[in-house]
Protein backbone atom coordinates (compact mmCIF):
# COMPACT_ATOMS: atom_id res chain seq x y z
CA UNK A 1 0.00 0.00 0.00
CA UNK A 2 2.58 2.33 0.65
CA UNK A 3 4.82 1.20 -2.28
CA UNK A 4 1.56 2.28 -4.13
CA UNK A 5 1.04 5.98 -2.41
CA UNK A 6 4.85 6.69 -3.48
CA UNK A 7 4.38 5.65 -7.43
CA UNK A 8 0.78 7.89 -7.35
CA UNK A 9 2.97 10.30 -5.71
CA UNK A 10 5.93 10.03 -8.24
CA UNK A 11 4.18 10.07 -11.39
CA UNK A 12 2.19 13.80 -10.00
CA UNK A 13 5.50 14.68 -9.25
CA UNK A 14 6.73 13.88 -12.32
CA UNK A 15 3.99 15.67 -14.50
CA UNK A 16 4.81 18.90 -12.02
CA UNK A 17 8.18 18.76 -13.68
CA UNK A 18 7.15 18.97 -16.62
CA UNK A 19 5.25 21.98 -16.51
CA UNK A 20 7.44 23.93 -14.24
CA UNK A 21 9.12 26.48 -16.34
CA UNK A 22 5.69 27.57 -17.64
CA UNK A 23 4.43 29.21 -14.50
CA UNK A 24 7.74 29.64 -12.33
CA UNK A 25 8.14 33.35 -11.30
CA UNK A 26 10.39 34.43 -8.77
CA UNK A 27 12.26 37.41 -7.14
CA UNK A 28 15.54 37.13 -5.12
CA UNK A 29 18.31 39.16 -4.35
CA UNK A 30 22.00 39.61 -5.70
CA UNK A 31 24.48 41.76 -4.23
CA UNK A 32 25.71 43.90 -7.09
CA UNK A 33 29.38 43.38 -8.29
CA UNK A 34 31.87 46.17 -10.42
CA UNK A 35 31.58 45.76 -14.10
CA UNK A 36 34.18 43.76 -15.90
CA UNK A 37 35.50 45.20 -19.30
CA UNK A 38 36.55 43.69 -22.43
CA UNK A 39 38.56 44.07 -24.89
CA UNK A 40 37.78 44.11 -28.53
CA UNK A 41 39.70 42.39 -31.28
CA UNK A 42 37.82 44.17 -34.34
CA UNK A 43 35.17 46.51 -35.36
CA UNK A 44 32.23 46.77 -37.73
CA UNK A 45 31.32 49.90 -38.55
CA UNK A 46 28.52 50.39 -41.16
CA UNK A 47 27.82 53.56 -43.12
CA UNK A 48 26.55 51.86 -46.59
CA UNK A 49 24.04 49.29 -47.62
CA UNK A 50 25.24 45.65 -48.55
CA UNK A 51 23.56 42.32 -48.76
CA UNK A 52 23.43 39.90 -46.07
CA UNK A 53 27.34 38.70 -44.90
CA UNK A 54 29.00 36.44 -43.09
CA UNK A 55 31.34 37.18 -39.89
CA UNK A 56 33.72 35.02 -38.20
CA UNK A 57 33.53 35.61 -34.33
CA UNK A 58 35.35 33.82 -31.76
CA UNK A 59 34.74 30.07 -32.98
CA UNK A 60 31.38 30.90 -34.44
CA UNK A 61 29.62 32.67 -37.31
CA UNK A 62 27.13 35.66 -37.33
CA UNK A 63 25.07 36.22 -40.07
CA UNK A 64 24.53 39.96 -40.53
CA UNK A 65 22.47 42.38 -42.68
CA UNK A 66 24.58 45.65 -43.15
CA UNK A 67 21.40 47.49 -44.43
CA UNK A 68 19.81 47.63 -40.90
CA UNK A 69 22.92 46.85 -39.29
CA UNK A 70 21.11 44.12 -37.63
CA UNK A 71 22.47 40.30 -36.52
CA UNK A 72 20.58 37.69 -38.11
CA UNK A 73 21.67 34.66 -36.61
CA UNK A 74 24.42 33.38 -34.92
CA UNK A 75 26.17 29.69 -35.78
CA UNK A 76 27.82 28.49 -32.74
CA UNK A 77 30.13 25.93 -34.59
CA UNK A 78 31.84 24.43 -31.79
CA UNK A 79 28.17 23.11 -30.55
CA UNK A 80 27.27 21.17 -33.86
CA UNK A 81 26.47 24.54 -36.00
CA UNK A 82 23.31 25.22 -33.37
CA UNK A 83 21.93 28.42 -34.45
CA UNK A 84 20.71 31.23 -32.02
CA UNK A 85 17.84 33.33 -34.17
CA UNK A 86 17.55 36.96 -33.36
CA UNK A 87 15.88 37.96 -36.98
CA UNK A 88 17.14 41.36 -36.95
CA UNK A 89 18.64 41.50 -33.90
CA UNK A 90 19.77 44.80 -32.28
CA UNK A 91 17.88 47.27 -34.82
CA UNK A 92 17.21 50.88 -33.74
CA UNK A 93 13.15 51.78 -33.68
CA UNK A 94 12.97 55.59 -33.49
CA UNK A 95 8.76 56.93 -33.79
CA UNK A 96 7.66 53.38 -35.30
CA UNK A 97 10.23 54.01 -38.23
CA UNK A 98 13.24 51.22 -38.48
CA UNK A 99 16.59 53.10 -38.61
CA UNK A 100 19.18 52.24 -40.82
CA UNK A 101 22.79 51.25 -39.65
CA UNK A 102 23.09 54.85 -40.23
CA UNK A 103 20.67 57.98 -39.78
CA UNK A 104 19.96 61.97 -40.30
CA UNK A 105 17.14 64.24 -40.60
CA UNK A 106 17.19 67.85 -39.56
CA UNK A 107 17.42 67.45 -35.82
CA UNK A 108 19.46 64.12 -35.46
CA UNK A 109 22.30 61.91 -36.89
CA UNK A 110 22.42 58.43 -35.45
CA UNK A 111 25.29 55.84 -35.85
CA UNK A 112 25.48 52.10 -34.97
CA UNK A 113 28.49 50.20 -34.75
CA UNK A 114 29.64 46.81 -32.96
CA UNK A 115 33.09 45.79 -31.75
CA UNK A 116 33.28 41.81 -31.46
CA UNK A 117 35.50 40.24 -29.08
CA UNK A 118 37.92 37.07 -30.18
CA UNK A 119 38.47 36.13 -26.80
CA UNK A 120 34.97 35.52 -25.49
CA UNK A 121 30.92 35.72 -25.99
CA UNK A 122 30.50 39.78 -25.53
CA UNK A 123 29.88 42.10 -28.03
CA UNK A 124 30.37 45.83 -27.30
CA UNK A 125 27.29 47.76 -29.64
CA UNK A 126 28.09 51.79 -29.56
CA UNK A 127 25.16 54.21 -30.78
CA UNK A 128 25.83 57.46 -31.27
CA UNK A 129 23.41 60.06 -31.15
CA UNK A 130 24.14 63.55 -32.56
CA UNK A 131 22.06 66.87 -31.60
CA UNK A 132 21.82 69.03 -34.82
CA UNK A 133 20.03 71.34 -33.01
CA UNK A 134 20.69 74.66 -30.78
CA UNK A 135 17.87 73.38 -28.37
CA UNK A 136 18.27 69.99 -26.13
CA UNK A 137 16.70 66.51 -27.80
CA UNK A 138 15.08 63.99 -26.27
CA UNK A 139 15.30 60.70 -27.71
CA UNK A 140 13.43 57.71 -26.62
CA UNK A 141 14.47 54.56 -29.50
CA UNK A 142 13.12 51.33 -29.57
CA UNK A 143 16.70 48.46 -29.77
CA UNK A 144 15.28 45.23 -30.46
CA UNK A 145 17.07 42.99 -29.20
CA UNK A 146 15.66 40.18 -30.85
CA UNK A 147 12.78 38.75 -32.76
CA UNK A 148 11.68 34.91 -31.41
CA UNK A 149 10.99 32.16 -34.07
CA UNK A 150 7.76 30.88 -35.00
CA UNK A 151 8.63 26.81 -33.28
CA UNK A 152 6.91 24.51 -31.22
CA UNK A 153 6.26 24.03 -27.70
CA UNK A 154 8.85 21.98 -26.91
CA UNK A 155 11.51 24.23 -27.62
CA UNK A 156 9.08 27.59 -26.35
CA UNK A 157 8.71 25.93 -22.76
CA UNK A 158 12.66 26.70 -21.76
CA UNK A 159 12.30 30.24 -23.22
CA UNK A 160 12.94 33.09 -20.40
CA UNK A 161 13.39 36.74 -19.74
CA UNK A 162 15.04 37.69 -17.13
CA UNK A 163 15.24 41.37 -15.79
CA UNK A 164 17.54 42.33 -12.63
CA UNK A 165 16.25 45.78 -11.10
CA UNK A 166 17.71 47.30 -8.19
CA UNK A 167 16.28 44.91 -5.47
CA UNK A 168 14.50 42.65 -7.21
CA UNK A 169 14.94 39.79 -10.32
CA UNK A 170 11.95 39.11 -12.01
CA UNK A 171 11.75 36.46 -14.69
CA UNK A 172 8.69 36.33 -17.08
CA UNK A 173 7.76 33.52 -20.29
CA UNK A 174 8.01 36.03 -23.20
CA UNK A 175 4.98 35.06 -24.81
CA UNK A 176 3.00 38.01 -22.96
CA UNK A 177 2.69 41.59 -23.37
CA UNK A 178 5.39 43.46 -20.89
CA UNK A 179 6.75 46.86 -20.02
CA UNK A 180 9.23 47.29 -17.11
CA UNK A 181 10.80 50.64 -15.76
CA UNK A 182 13.94 50.81 -14.09
CA UNK A 183 15.74 47.50 -15.34
CA UNK A 184 19.58 47.50 -14.85
CA UNK A 185 20.24 44.11 -17.09
CA UNK A 186 18.14 41.92 -19.23
CA UNK A 187 18.41 38.50 -20.43
CA UNK A 188 16.93 35.99 -22.86
CA UNK A 189 17.35 32.31 -22.57
CA UNK A 190 16.41 29.21 -24.57
CA UNK A 191 17.29 25.66 -23.48
CA UNK A 192 21.12 26.10 -23.77
CA UNK A 193 22.15 29.57 -24.97
CA UNK A 194 21.02 32.96 -23.31
CA UNK A 195 21.29 36.98 -24.35
CA UNK A 196 22.27 39.11 -21.79
CA UNK A 197 22.63 43.29 -22.21
CA UNK A 198 23.67 45.68 -19.96
CA UNK A 199 24.23 49.46 -20.81
CA UNK A 200 27.64 50.87 -19.56
CA UNK A 201 26.20 54.47 -20.17
CA UNK A 202 22.62 54.19 -18.68
CA UNK A 203 22.08 52.95 -15.14
CA UNK A 204 18.56 51.68 -15.85
CA UNK A 205 16.63 51.35 -19.04
CA UNK A 206 12.78 50.32 -19.82
CA UNK A 207 12.27 46.59 -20.93
CA UNK A 208 9.97 45.38 -22.78
CA UNK A 209 8.06 42.33 -24.83
CA UNK A 210 6.07 43.07 -27.67
CA UNK A 211 4.25 39.43 -27.83
CA UNK A 212 2.03 40.05 -31.35
CA UNK A 213 6.05 40.80 -33.22
CA UNK A 214 7.30 38.38 -30.82
CA UNK A 215 10.11 41.30 -30.09
CA UNK A 216 12.07 41.32 -27.31
CA UNK A 217 13.91 44.59 -26.53
CA UNK A 218 14.79 48.01 -24.49
CA UNK A 219 13.85 51.74 -24.73
CA UNK A 220 16.64 53.81 -23.32
CA UNK A 221 16.05 57.58 -22.99
CA UNK A 222 18.75 60.13 -23.96
CA UNK A 223 19.01 63.69 -23.18
CA UNK A 224 21.64 65.56 -25.57
CA UNK A 225 22.37 69.18 -25.19
CA UNK A 226 22.25 71.69 -27.79
CA UNK A 227 24.42 70.70 -30.99
CA UNK A 228 26.23 68.15 -28.45
CA UNK A 229 26.32 64.31 -29.24
CA UNK A 230 25.66 61.47 -26.96
CA UNK A 231 27.31 58.03 -27.30
CA UNK A 232 25.49 54.66 -25.73
CA UNK A 233 27.57 51.53 -25.07
CA UNK A 234 25.46 48.15 -24.77
CA UNK A 235 27.91 45.03 -23.47
CA UNK A 236 26.50 41.84 -24.61
CA UNK A 237 26.84 38.45 -24.14
CA UNK A 238 25.60 35.86 -26.60
CA UNK A 239 26.77 32.23 -25.87
CA UNK A 240 26.04 29.11 -23.53
CA UNK A 241 24.42 28.92 -20.12
CA UNK A 242 27.94 28.71 -19.02
CA UNK A 243 28.25 30.06 -14.94
CA UNK A 244 31.90 30.32 -15.11
CA UNK A 245 32.24 31.97 -18.25
CA UNK A 246 29.29 34.30 -17.69
CA UNK A 247 30.67 35.24 -13.95
CA UNK A 248 34.43 35.96 -15.49
CA UNK A 249 32.47 38.63 -17.63
CA UNK A 250 30.35 40.13 -14.37
CA UNK A 251 30.02 38.38 -11.40
CA UNK A 252 26.20 40.16 -11.30
CA UNK A 253 25.06 38.10 -14.38
CA UNK A 254 25.09 35.01 -12.47
CA UNK A 255 20.95 35.06 -12.17
CA UNK A 256 20.65 34.84 -15.08
CA UNK A 257 21.41 30.67 -14.50
CA UNK A 258 18.07 29.62 -12.26
CA UNK A 259 17.22 26.38 -11.95
CA UNK A 260 14.00 26.88 -10.28
CA UNK A 261 13.18 26.17 -6.37
CA UNK A 262 15.81 23.86 -5.90
CA UNK A 263 18.40 26.29 -7.77
CA UNK A 264 21.50 25.47 -5.53
CA UNK A 265 20.77 21.74 -5.64
CA UNK A 266 20.74 21.68 -9.48
CA UNK A 267 23.81 24.02 -9.59
CA UNK A 268 25.55 21.82 -7.08
CA UNK A 269 24.67 18.91 -9.03
CA UNK A 270 26.09 20.66 -12.37
CA UNK A 271 29.25 21.06 -10.72
CA UNK A 272 29.49 17.26 -9.87
CA UNK A 273 29.20 16.83 -13.00
CA UNK A 274 31.90 18.64 -14.43
CA UNK A 275 34.34 17.80 -11.69
CA UNK A 276 33.64 14.17 -13.30
CA UNK A 277 34.42 14.96 -16.95
CA UNK A 278 37.23 16.52 -16.17
CA UNK A 279 38.67 13.51 -14.44
CA UNK A 280 36.99 11.02 -17.24
CA UNK A 281 37.01 13.07 -20.26
CA UNK A 282 33.69 12.16 -21.34
CA UNK A 283 30.25 13.02 -20.53
CA UNK A 284 28.51 10.00 -20.93
CA UNK A 285 30.91 8.03 -18.17
CA UNK A 286 30.54 11.14 -16.04
CA UNK A 287 27.00 10.96 -16.12
CA UNK A 288 27.20 7.25 -15.00
CA UNK A 289 29.46 8.31 -12.24
CA UNK A 290 27.51 11.08 -11.00
CA UNK A 291 24.65 8.75 -10.79
CA UNK A 292 26.63 6.04 -8.77
CA UNK A 293 27.73 9.05 -6.13
CA UNK A 294 24.34 10.69 -5.47
CA UNK A 295 22.75 6.66 -5.51
CA UNK A 296 25.61 6.36 -2.16
CA UNK A 297 24.93 9.60 -1.02
CA UNK A 298 20.97 8.95 -0.68
CA UNK A 299 21.98 5.45 0.31
CA UNK A 300 21.25 5.91 4.17
CA UNK A 301 17.30 6.83 2.33
CA UNK A 302 17.56 3.80 0.44
CA UNK A 303 18.44 1.56 2.81
CA UNK A 304 15.92 2.69 5.32
CA UNK A 305 13.10 2.87 2.86
CA UNK A 306 13.71 -1.03 2.46
CA UNK A 307 14.67 -2.27 5.49
CA UNK A 308 10.57 -1.10 6.11
CA UNK A 309 9.60 -2.63 3.28
CA UNK A 310 10.92 -5.84 4.53
CA UNK A 311 9.22 -5.53 8.12
CA UNK A 312 6.09 -5.10 6.88
CA UNK A 313 6.20 -7.56 4.39
CA UNK A 314 7.56 -10.10 7.26
CA UNK A 315 3.90 -8.58 8.82
CA UNK A 316 1.94 -9.59 5.91
CA UNK A 317 0.43 -13.18 7.00
CA UNK A 318 -0.85 -11.38 10.35
CA UNK A 319 -2.00 -8.91 8.39
CA UNK A 320 -4.18 -11.05 6.05
CA UNK A 321 -5.52 -12.27 9.00
CA UNK A 322 -6.83 -9.22 10.58
CA UNK A 323 -8.32 -8.47 7.59
CA UNK A 324 -10.17 -11.09 7.50
CA UNK A 325 -11.18 -10.82 10.72
CA UNK A 326 -12.34 -7.07 11.02
CA UNK A 327 -13.54 -7.24 7.60
CA UNK A 328 -16.64 -5.74 8.03
CA UNK A 329 -15.02 -2.96 10.74
CA UNK A 330 -12.92 -1.12 8.62
CA UNK A 331 -12.12 1.60 11.57
CA UNK A 332 -11.07 -1.75 13.99
CA UNK A 333 -8.78 -2.70 11.50
CA UNK A 334 -6.92 0.18 10.43
CA UNK A 335 -6.34 0.62 14.67
CA UNK A 336 -5.48 -3.20 14.78
CA UNK A 337 -2.67 -2.42 11.61
CA UNK A 338 -1.52 0.28 13.52
CA UNK A 339 -0.97 -1.61 17.20
CA UNK A 340 0.64 -4.44 15.14
CA UNK A 341 3.06 -1.44 13.59
CA UNK A 342 3.75 0.15 17.28
CA UNK A 343 4.43 -3.47 18.72
CA UNK A 344 6.72 -4.20 15.75
CA UNK A 345 8.53 -0.94 16.19
CA UNK A 346 7.54 -0.26 12.29
CA UNK A 347 6.85 3.58 11.64
CA UNK A 348 3.45 3.20 9.03
CA UNK A 349 5.58 5.78 6.90
CA UNK A 350 9.38 4.39 7.33
CA UNK A 351 9.36 3.60 3.73
CA UNK A 352 8.15 6.48 1.98
CA UNK A 353 9.39 9.45 3.52
CA UNK A 354 12.84 8.51 2.37
CA UNK A 355 11.61 8.16 -1.15
CA UNK A 356 9.78 11.66 -0.20
CA UNK A 357 13.12 12.95 0.83
CA UNK A 358 14.57 12.20 -2.57
CA UNK A 359 12.26 14.04 -4.71
CA UNK A 360 13.74 17.46 -4.95
CA UNK A 361 17.10 15.60 -5.40
CA UNK A 362 15.19 14.34 -9.01
CA UNK A 363 13.49 17.98 -9.14
CA UNK A 364 17.32 19.31 -9.12
CA UNK A 365 18.75 17.43 -11.15
CA UNK A 366 15.83 17.36 -14.18
CA UNK A 367 16.64 20.83 -13.97
CA UNK A 368 20.07 20.51 -14.20
CA UNK A 369 20.50 18.05 -16.55
CA UNK A 370 17.46 19.75 -18.91
CA UNK A 371 20.07 22.63 -19.50
CA UNK A 372 23.32 21.18 -19.23
CA UNK A 373 24.74 22.48 -22.81
CA UNK A 374 28.02 20.27 -21.91
CA UNK A 375 26.11 17.84 -22.93
CA UNK A 376 25.00 18.80 -26.49
CA UNK A 377 26.65 16.94 -29.46
CA UNK A 378 28.26 14.65 -26.50
CA UNK A 379 28.44 11.10 -27.98
CA UNK A 380 28.30 7.88 -25.56
CA UNK A 381 27.93 4.46 -27.02
CA UNK A 382 25.26 4.39 -29.62
CA UNK A 383 24.10 7.84 -28.31
CA UNK A 384 25.12 10.64 -30.82
CA UNK A 385 24.17 13.15 -29.16
CA UNK A 386 23.26 13.17 -24.80
CA UNK A 387 21.01 16.31 -25.11
CA UNK A 388 18.60 14.69 -27.48
CA UNK A 389 16.99 11.18 -27.80
CA UNK A 390 19.35 8.24 -28.53
CA UNK A 391 18.33 6.66 -31.79
CA UNK A 392 18.76 3.64 -33.42
CA UNK A 393 17.57 1.93 -36.64
CA UNK A 394 15.53 -1.57 -36.56
CA UNK A 395 13.68 -2.68 -39.42
CA UNK A 396 14.06 0.71 -41.20
CA UNK A 397 12.35 2.46 -37.97
CA UNK A 398 14.04 4.63 -35.72
CA UNK A 399 13.43 3.88 -31.97
CA UNK A 400 14.94 5.53 -28.76
CA UNK A 401 16.32 2.47 -26.87
CA UNK A 402 17.27 3.59 -23.60
CA UNK A 403 13.87 4.35 -22.43
CA UNK A 404 12.85 1.25 -23.16
CA UNK A 405 16.36 -0.17 -21.44
CA UNK A 406 14.21 1.57 -18.74
CA UNK A 407 11.33 -0.07 -18.34
CA UNK A 408 12.66 -3.42 -18.26
CA UNK A 409 14.93 -2.94 -15.41
CA UNK A 410 12.02 -1.42 -13.38
CA UNK A 411 9.92 -4.34 -14.35
CA UNK A 412 12.21 -6.47 -12.90
CA UNK A 413 12.94 -3.74 -9.83
CA UNK A 414 9.00 -3.76 -9.10
CA UNK A 415 8.60 -7.60 -9.32
CA UNK A 416 11.73 -7.90 -6.67
CA UNK A 417 10.78 -5.09 -4.30
CA UNK A 418 6.49 -5.22 -4.14
CA UNK A 419 4.77 -6.69 -1.56
CA UNK A 420 2.31 -9.18 -2.57
CA UNK A 421 -0.70 -9.98 -0.39
CA UNK A 422 -3.59 -12.45 -1.33
CA UNK A 423 -6.05 -9.57 -1.42
CA UNK A 424 -4.08 -6.78 -3.78
CA UNK A 425 -2.46 -9.33 -6.08
CA UNK A 426 -4.40 -8.22 -8.41
CA UNK A 427 -3.68 -4.46 -7.57
CA UNK A 428 0.07 -5.39 -7.32
CA UNK A 429 0.34 -6.67 -10.41
CA UNK A 430 -1.31 -4.05 -12.26
CA UNK A 431 0.89 -1.67 -10.55
CA UNK A 432 4.47 -3.89 -11.97
CA UNK A 433 2.60 -4.23 -15.64
CA UNK A 434 1.72 -0.55 -16.37
CA UNK A 435 4.13 1.67 -13.50
CA UNK A 436 7.45 1.45 -15.70
CA UNK A 437 5.46 2.13 -19.00
CA UNK A 438 4.22 5.23 -17.44
CA UNK A 439 7.67 5.70 -16.58
CA UNK A 440 9.22 4.89 -19.80
CA UNK A 441 6.37 7.04 -21.93
CA UNK A 442 7.49 10.10 -19.86
CA UNK A 443 10.66 9.46 -20.72
CA UNK A 444 10.97 8.41 -23.79
CA UNK A 445 10.97 12.00 -25.39
CA UNK A 446 13.74 13.54 -22.77
CA UNK A 447 17.37 13.85 -23.37
CA UNK A 448 19.19 10.50 -23.35
CA UNK A 449 21.71 12.03 -20.93
CA UNK A 450 19.09 12.50 -18.21
CA UNK A 451 17.45 8.97 -19.36
CA UNK A 452 20.69 7.41 -18.95
CA UNK A 453 21.59 8.93 -15.35
CA UNK A 454 18.03 7.38 -14.21
CA UNK A 455 18.48 4.24 -15.56
CA UNK A 456 22.26 4.19 -13.79
CA UNK A 457 20.19 4.78 -10.71
CA UNK A 458 17.50 2.21 -11.38
CA UNK A 459 19.86 -0.92 -12.00
CA UNK A 460 21.74 0.36 -8.73
CA UNK A 461 18.49 0.19 -7.05
CA UNK A 462 17.56 -2.95 -8.34
CA UNK A 463 21.09 -5.12 -7.13
CA UNK A 464 21.00 -3.61 -3.83
CA UNK A 465 17.56 -4.35 -2.94
CA UNK A 466 18.13 -7.84 -4.51
CA UNK A 467 20.98 -7.91 -1.54
CA UNK A 468 19.10 -6.63 1.35
CA UNK A 469 16.09 -9.20 0.35
CA UNK A 470 18.54 -12.25 0.89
Amino acid sequence: MEERRFFLALILSLLVIFSWYRWVSKFYHIEKQELTEINPSFTLSLSEPEKEEKINWFKNEIIFEPSLGTINKIIFKEFQNYEFILKEGFLLRLNNLNLKNFYEDKEKKIIKEFNFSNHNYCIDLRIKFQNLTSSPLLIKPELVLLTLPSTGSLETRFWEVALKQELNIFRTSPSKNFLLKEVEILAFRNQYFCMIIESKDLQKFTAFINKANKEIGIIPQIEIPENQEKELNFLIYIGPQDLEKITSLNKEWNFVLYYGFFNSISKGILYLLRFFYKIFQNWGIALIILSIFIYFLLYPLTFKQISSLKKIQKLQPQIEELKRNYKNNPQRLNKEILELYKKEGINPFGGCLPLILQIPIFFALYQALMRAWELKGKSFLWIKDLSKPDEIIIFGKSIHLLPLILILVMFIQQKRSQIITSSEREQQKLITLIFPFLIGIIFYSLPSGLVLYWLINTLLLTLFQSGLKK
